[in-house]
């Protein structure tokens, strides 16, 4: 029987200044050293986040258009990577569908929704717009699934540009996420002052800068390794471990301290 760990990483805000590292980029770490990844240098983000009440600003019909302009604006950059996108097919609740870890669903499923809650754990709250939370394996970072969760509250349009008042883009918070699903995590939590769709604070930035490439070719492609992710500390969650059919075996869970994207207010 084959033995494989994962942990479930939900990728968000620090509430702290770090010190300034001189190093481009950041991904979130499965051993302190190496980052997480998809072992396939590519996945399939399924968005069903579907349609608003009437046409968006930026002239798309649907939410998951934008999901589509997204992962396009991350493939073009010829990082390594690869996202392939899809609205067809069930929707199997992530919450729900039992998987490798709990709360994230069917190994190699990324369903893009808008939410409530993450799973019920408490609403969103009036300053957190989305989460992504990361399934990966530790012995060699693989990652699994990584769903990711848009608060419904939030008065969503998509756009492009500096930031409106009132209004969220979703376009650039899709960009942003499915960084996220891809295993990059905020370089600003990692002591960087740069300009990147990655920061952990939504801006007018609406594209993948030179530092998100950066951060995708080096987990992708080789390149200049990016420094590790600070968390805001705490024990976690260690959760039973639980015993699945071959080939998963044992696996043992770990609960990583929540840390939430929180919003910037617009100001114009």
């Amino acid at each position: 029987m084959v033995r494989k760990h994962y942990v479930i990483a939900v990728l968000a805000t620090l509430l702290f200044c770090l010190p300034r590292i001189a190093s481009a980029g950041a991904c979130e770490k499965y051993d302190g050293e190496n980052c997480i990844r998809w072992l396939e240098a590519e996945t399939t983000v399924k968005s069903f986040l579907g349609r608003p009440s009437g046409p968006l600003i930026n002239g798309t019909i649907t939410w998951d258009q934008n999901t589509f302009l997204a992962s396009n604006d991350w493939n073009v950059l010829n990082a390594g990577f690869h996202y392939n996108v899809t609205t067809d097919g069930p929707f199997r609740d992530p919450c729900t569908t039992p998987g490798p870890c709990p709360g994230t669903g069917a190994a190699g499923e990324n369903p893009i929704i808008f939410a409530g809650s993450v799973c019920g754990g408490g609403s969103f709250g009036n300053d957190v717009i989305a989460q992504t939370v990361n399934c990966y394996r530790l012995d060699n970072g693989g990652i699994v699934n990584a769903p990711v969760f848009f608060n419904q509250a939030i008065g969503w349009n998509a756009y492009d540009g500096n930031l409106m008042s009132g209004v969220t883009d979703i376009r650039r918070v899709i960009l942003h996420e499915i960084g996220h699903v891809a295993g990059l995590a905020h370089p600003d939590d990692a002591g960087q002052n740069v300009f990147a769709i990655m920061n952990r604070r939504v801006s007018s930035i609406d594209r993948p800068q030179s530092d998100d490439a950066a951060s995708m070719r080096f987990i992708y492609a080789g390149g200049s390794p990016p420094p590790p992710v600070a968390t805001s500390g705490g024990g976690g969650c260690n959760m039973t471990p639980a015993r699945h059919a071959p080939p998963l075996g044992l696996l043992s869970f770990v609960l990583l301290p929540l840390l939430l994207l929180a919003r910037r207010r617009a100001e114009i």
